[in-house]
């Protein structure tokens, strides 16, 4: 099973460094596809070949589950084949500051899966099998949540990677915004019907992991802008060390708030340790965007509709 994982891990990151190349041209629904094709790949392999009864192993599903991510990038570099052989491949010096920018980026997309995954490991170790299979439902519920405001990133992406540096800030804080809007309402609903949802998808057994879902959809809505901020150093400023850095350190807090906090608490300590590490975060991209922009802390928290101020450079960036 390690080995398969392990397989399944490169064309997952291939597939991810590449799909920027598509967001980078404007073609969000190929991006979309990009991923949602590994999971219509797998589901086919899986009830295709698990339909013999001796293939229905964890093994074998796993393998088709692998194979559907190879498939997915195949697709995904078919998509962008005319990406390869072009004048602007052969420039001097390019293959070297790919690397220098692709590095900080892929090392914080594995530090970010580390984290994601980190909470539920240790809840295994400090709390034992049957908590850790409780806190999993309970973050299969959170990642859901961050899914209604995953496309408010992606539809700005081109918009702030192109723009001025006053239109890339704009873009950046209407974004910021939109997305935690749609994650506090997400959030908020998951606090009032935790014990319901929990009960109908995953059975009554695992009522007890309501409350360390509240806790983990609030950590969603913290989260939530931190995505469109990354945007903005990525793609606008160049700077992916930021994100890079970020995730280390929503990491370590993650890890050390963890250790401290599930022994006596459980699987609602390893939410709380989430919440505190996204929280930091947030407040490091937020630091980190207003020394870059200029941002003042009023107008990056105010509630407001892009303002006539603004409205010729939002105008301009659309065209």
């Amino acid at each position: 099973m390690g080995i398969l994982v392990a397989l399944a891990v490169v064309p997952a990151v291939l597939r991810s460094a590449l799909a920027a190349l598509l967001l980078a041209e404007g073609r969000a629904v190929p991006y979309s596809l990009s991923g949602y094709i590994t999971a219509y790949a797998g589901l086919a392999l899986i009830a295709a070949w698990l339909w013999e009864p001796a293939h229905r192993t964890p093994e074998q599903a796993m393998a088709m589950w692998t194979i559907a991510h190879f498939v997915s990038l195949a697709v995904l570099l078919w998509w962008g084949r005319h990406w390869w052989g072009t004048g602007a491949a052969r420039e001097t010096g390019l293959a070297r500051a790919i690397v220098r920018f692709s590095t900080p980026a892929i090392g914080g997309s594995v530090v970010g899966f580390l984290n994601a995954r980190a909470d539920l490991f240790l809840v295994a170790a400090f709390a034992g099998a049957a908590e850790a299979g409780l806190y999993s439902a309970a973050t299969a519920g959170a990642e859901v949540l961050l899914a209604f405001s995953a496309s408010v990133p992606l539809v700005l992406y081109r918009r702030i990677a192109k723009a001025t540096s006053d239109e890339a800030a704009e873009w950046t804080i209407h974004g910021a915004r939109r997305s935690v809007a749609i994650a506090v309402g997400g959030s908020i609903v998951t606090v009032l019907a935790a014990p319901l949802a929990i009960t109908i998808i995953f059975g009554e057994r695992y009522e007890p992991a309501a409350n360390a879902l509240r806790i983990l959809a609030v950590a969603t809505a913290v989260l939530a802008p931190q995505a469109v901020l990354g945007t903005y150093f990525e793609a606008h400023a160049g700077r992916p060390g930021v994100g890079f850095a970020i995730k280390g350190v929503m990491a370590a807090a993650d890890i050390v708030l963890c250790v401290a906090l599930i022994p006596a608490w459980g699987i609602a300590g390893a939410a709380v340790a989430c919440l505190a590490a996204y929280s930091a975060g947030t407040i490091l991209y937020i630091a980190l965007f207003r020394r870059a922009t200029g941002t003042t802390a009023v107008r990056l928290l105010r509630w407001v509709a892009l303002g006539h101020a603004g409205g010729a450079r939002v105008s301009h960036a659309e065209s």
